[in-house]
């Protein structure tokens, strides 16, 4: 979990310096209990990060865009 937490935060500053494009992490799963820090810690460096609870306000925000 600390590894995919790090590696979508240097993925979300690598596709934030393309036009155009935004990086969103959808994530669940029980494996977060235990790297909650990390978690965190991608939460504050990524934009747009989501799990199956807050999935709908991506879809609120996406259908106000259009």
């Amino acid at each position: 979990m600390n590894e995919t937490a790090r590696s979508y935060t240097e993925l979300h500053d690598k596709l934030s310096r393309v036009s155009g494009y935004t990086f969103v992490w959808i994530t669940d799963g029980q494996g977060w209990h235990t790297a909650k820090n990390k978690l965190e810690e991608a939460y504050h460096s990524i934009s747009h990060v989501y799990n199956l609870f807050t999935l709908p306000t991506l879809i609120a925000q996406l259908q106000r865009e259009v």
